[in-house]
């Protein structure tokens, strides 16, 4: 799978991205083997540092938590 950037809107401090999932896969005779899908992610700036906010997908408690993620 890899991920990529295909939109930003950058305001403050606050951050909207669109971001490109392809996924690999073993493919068949007419079958490419990949699909992409696209989804938003929300940013926050903490501390100099970007943080996910919200996200359509993949998200974890974690990114809520004053800690991080480990």
């Amino acid at each position: 799978m890899s991920l990529a950037i295909e939109a930003s809107n950058v305001t403050g401090d606050r951050a909207k991205i669109v971001v490109r999932r392809t996924v690999f896969r073993r493919g068949g005779l007419f079958d490419s083997g990949q699909y992409s899908d696209t989804f938003d992610m929300t940013l926050r700036r903490e501390e100099g540092a970007w943080k996910v906010a919200d996200s359509d997908r993949y998200w974890a408690d974690c990114w809520e938590s004053s800690k991080g993620c480990p």
